[in-house]
């Protein structure tokens, strides 16, 4: 039996996108920005799954940017000021396998 190059290319080309689309789990976006005055003696972050990325500030607060592939407010952190220090933790996050999530924790210079 002799198969026909192009088609055979073709049914391949169909197959890769149609597999790499099963894997895929959106871009992160981001969704959610909070700033804070750097007045905190400590800052206590609480986040289970989520890579946290820290950078320096060019301004003098603290920054928190959420970046997610799904947009819902109950994933958004949620933020106790206590005595002095600031607790941040990670909203509700879906079971979906596909949910995708990280944070930037921007601290000012010094």
């Amino acid at each position: 039996m002799n198969k026909n190059p192009i088609t055979l290319a073709l049914v391949v080309v169909v197959l890769a996108v149609a597999l790499g689309g099963c894997t895929m789990s959106g871009t992160q976006t981001l969704v959610n920005t909070l700033e804070f005055k750097a007045s905190y003696g400590s800052i206590l972050l609480d986040y289970d799954a989520d890579d946290i990325i820290v950078k320096q500030s060019g301004s003098s607060d603290v920054i928190i940017k959420e970046y997610m592939n799904q947009d819902r407010k109950v994933y958004y952190a949620k933020v106790e000021d206590n005595a002095g220090g600031l607790k941040i933790t990670e909203g509700v996050r879906p079971k979906d396998p596909k949910f995708r999530s990280y944070i930037e924790l921007y601290l000012p210079h010094g």
